[in-house]
């Protein structure tokens, strides 16, 4: 079975699961034709031109671009990370694990614990520890900054869209990451 779309000027558009029988099309008001299934949300049908065409959305305000933002950012910093060879989780949860065993490697110089990467394990000595904090922490340091500057973008009024906060954020996080 597949979708069948009707329209007629005063009634609309419609859609049956199935095709109706020709008792039942003998229902519909004179002047209702058959249409392509209408593709989604804001569509409508063009009589003129038989194609549905898309309306237009407005443009996408501030504050909608600066969620996006920072859905963006929290995806980016807790994505991962590679340090050397390890694949590191830099989820908050492991933030505070990095950060606990920071701590401990700066109390005892001695400490060694097995890290549990995303791909293996791996010893690390309290040297390794702090380095690898290290690495998370400017890995993050750099997605909020990255963040901050395209947010000052969008209220500057020279990102506009998701596609631009998208390339602006990758952009300001690069540079960000090689400061």
């Amino acid at each position: 079975m597949s979708e069948i779309g009707f329209y007629h000027p005063a009634r609309g558009y419609w859609q049956t699961i199935m095709r109706p029988s020709t008792t039942v099309r003998a229902t519909y008001p004179a002047g209702t034709v058959e249409v392509p299934v209408k593709p989604g949300p804001g569509y409508e049908w063009d009589e003129a031109s038989g194609t549905w065409i898309a309306l237009s959305r407005p443009a996408p305000t501030a504050d909608d671009l600066k969620a996006h933002l920072a859905a963006l950012r929290f995806d980016v910093e807790t994505g991962g990370l590679t340090v050397g060879t390890m694949e590191i989780a830099t989820d908050r949860d492991s933030q505070g694990k990095i950060l606990a065993a920071r701590v401990k490697a700066a109390d005892d110089p001695d400490f060694t614990t097995t890290w549990k990467a995303l791909n293996g394990w791996f010893v690390l000595d309290a040297t390794a520890i702090v380095a690898l904090s290290d690495a998370v922490l400017a890995h993050v340091a750099a997605c909020f900054s990255a963040e901050e500057s395209t947010a000052q973008a969008v209220d500057a009024g020279t990102v506009t869209t998701q596609v631009e906060i998208d390339a602006a954020f990758a952009g300001a996080l690069e540079t960000a990451s090689n400061a």
